[in-house]
């Protein structure tokens, strides 16, 4: 496990050359701490900070290696982000208020488009966001059903975590069709899906 000054990296994200995208709790000064992104060359043997005091969580790298799409919570909400892999410039994409946070967003492979979890003061829901645009669409299979966690498995499938038997599971979903199936069926819980 790679540690730095007591803390563990974690939530660790793989770019396309080896490097890996990787967040830790970073000490303020003032007592608090807060996450910010590192990355990880393991060939050269090398930590490179990222964000200094961001309060950066869930981070995805686009293909480009260049930006990562996170969130940065604060003040009671959590915006979509868009973060500078080579400066640790962060720029929003979509605010969150009190009443509207985001949550692990994961980049459409070969595309400006991610998938996000949207909590909207009642419920988790699934967006696909166009990064260029910062246009918002909401994906359910029309049913009030909390979803979130999702991850791409193609371009037009994806697996999140969804309570509709009342319990978390992994669920399909067609972002073309408007399809889902479930995929298990636990009486514990199945979180935080990454395919392989």
């Amino acid at each position: 496990v790679l540690r730095s000054n007591g803390a563990s990296y974690e939530d660790p994200r793989f770019l396309a050359d080896g490097r890996v995208l990787l967040s830790k709790s970073t000490p303020q000064g003032d007592g608090s701490q807060r996450p910010d992104l590192y990355l990880w060359d393991p060939r050269r043997g090398t930590v490179r900070r990222i964000t200094h005091g961001a309060s950066i969580r869930n981070a995805d790298p686009a293909a480009d290696g260049h930006t990562a799409y996170a969130v940065r919570c604060h003040g009671g909400a959590c915006d979509l982000v868009a973060v500078s892999l080579i400066d640790g410039r962060v720029t929003t994409i979509l605010a969150g208020d009190p009443t509207t946070s985001y949550y692990r967003p994961r980049v459409r492979p070969g595309s400006s488009e991610l998938v996000v979890s949207v909590h909207d003061s009642t419920r988790w829901r699934l967006a696909v966001v166009d990064t260029r645009s910062r246009a918002l669409r909401y994906f359910a299979p029309g049913d009030s059903v909390n979803r979130y966690d999702a991850s791409w498995l193609s371009p037009t499938e994806i697996v999140a975590v969804s309570e509709a038997g009342g319990v978390p599971n992994l669920e399909l979903l067609n972002i073309a069709t408007g399809g889902a199936a479930l995929i298990t069926r636990l009486t514990g819980a199945a979180v935080a899906p990454e395919p392989n």
